[in-house]
């Protein structure tokens, strides 16, 4: 019995010691809790220190695009000074005082193109088909007979050039004609110089024939103060596209083409009003405007005083379109394009997009080699 108690006394101070171990244990962990703080004190708790963020990781640099070099090569041949400059004329009755200017001029014109083999033609905006008969004054594409002369092309060997143009480009039947004191009508007053040109063009081994040569390019030059049709909203009128698919149609590579007009300018509002206080008329030349763009051309305003300046200006355009090369690709960098020319010639040149071109173009048989990389 002895050994009982002494072994049930064993069991109960064992199971106490274990016990207030216990309690003892669970104290100290409640102890080590953060202390909470009286109003006013001036302790602070312990706070993590921030850990530092992370630099983002550099983002992927792509790989430069490959560079790529271009070698091209050109020979100038006999035909490359040549070019056909086609003058399309409005000749209804609003534009005597405008046909007057141009012809007052041309000598500008002509002057920077002197040295070129060129050639010169004039048709009219009025397409209607009356003069097919004999019995109107449509002209339909075909080139008109200069005044006082059987010919209907002006070359640099033409005698009294000048002459002939001044008084070709004002047309007998546009002067006086709302009085109609010499003729029994007017010519057409829906202008349509966009599908004169197709017509032209389509007249090229008929009534136009010899004007567009083999491997000459074209210029052409619109007078007119209203736009496609008139206003340009019919869907039935020609667009620029119609034109540069006819042309590329009627001969391939074999020329360029390019086309200015001095008509009223998109957006000069002022010309606009002038034109149509003196005239009764006028429309901008939205059509006329977008195919010079696409072609390379300028746009000139019709109101100008003097014409000189503006028919110099084309004239010089007409020189760098025959004295013009046309890359494959644009070269990114301009200023780093390298040309030799052979046999050696100091001509200046420069580039302006796709093309080369010099200030005058190289003697023929001259070999031209183009370095340069592409965008």
């Amino acid at each position: 019995m002895k050994n009982r108690i002494f072994l049930s006394r064993f069991t109960i101070t064992a199971a106490l010691t274990v016990f207030v171990a216990t309690i003892s244990a669970c104290t100290e962990a409640r102890f080590e809790a953060t202390p909470e703080l009286k109003e006013g004190s001036k302790e602070t708790a312990a706070v993590p220190a921030p850990q530092p963020t992370p630099a983002p990781a550099p983002a992927p640099v792509p790989p430069s695009a490959p560079t790529l070099e271009v070698s091209e090569s050109f020979t100038q041949t006999q035909d490359s000074n040549k070019v056909d400059i086609l003058i399309i004329d409005d000749n209804s009755e609003s534009m005597e005082i405008k046909q007057r200017k141009m012809g007052d001029r041309f000598v500008s014109f002509i002057s920077g193109i002197k040295d070129l083999d060129y050639q010169i033609g004039i048709t009219t905006t009025d397409v209607s088909g009356q003069g097919s008969s004999g019995s109107g004054y449509a002209t339909d594409g075909r080139l008109v007979t200069y005044v006082g002369s059987k010919i209907n092309i002006v070359t640099p060997s033409t005698i009294d050039a000048d002459l002939l143009f001044r008084n070709t480009i004002r047309r007998d039947e546009t002067i006086d004609c709302s009085q109609r004191t010499r003729f029994p009508y007017c010519p057409s007053a829906n202008e349509q110089p966009l599908k004169a040109m197709i017509m032209a063009i389509d007249e090229r081994f008929k009534a136009n024939a010899g004007f567009f040569r083999a491997g000459a390019d074209l210029a052409v030059v619109v007078l007119s103060d209203e736009d496609e049709m008139s206003d340009g909203s019919s869907s039935l009128m020609t667009r620029p596209y119609m034109v540069t698919d006819a042309f590329q149609a009627a001969f391939v590579d074999g020329k360029r083409l390019m086309v200015h007009g001095i008509i009223i300018v998109p957006g000069d509002q002022k010309c606009l009003t002038d034109q149509r206080a003196t005239s009764g008329t006028g429309h901008f030349g939205r059509q006329v405007a977008s195919l010079a763009k696409v072609t390379g051309g300028r746009t000139y305003s019709i109101c100008d005083q003097d014409y000189g300046k503006n028919l110099s200006s084309i004239s010089k355009d007409v020189r760098q379109l025959v004295a013009s090369f046309e890359l494959k690709s644009e070269p990114l960098d301009p200023a780093n394009v390298d040309v030799t020319l052979t046999p050696l010639a100091k001509i200046k040149w420069k580039i302006q997009g796709r093309f080369l071109i010099f200030d005058t173009p190289p003697d023929a048989g001259t070999r031209i080699d183009v370095r340069y990389i592409a965008k």
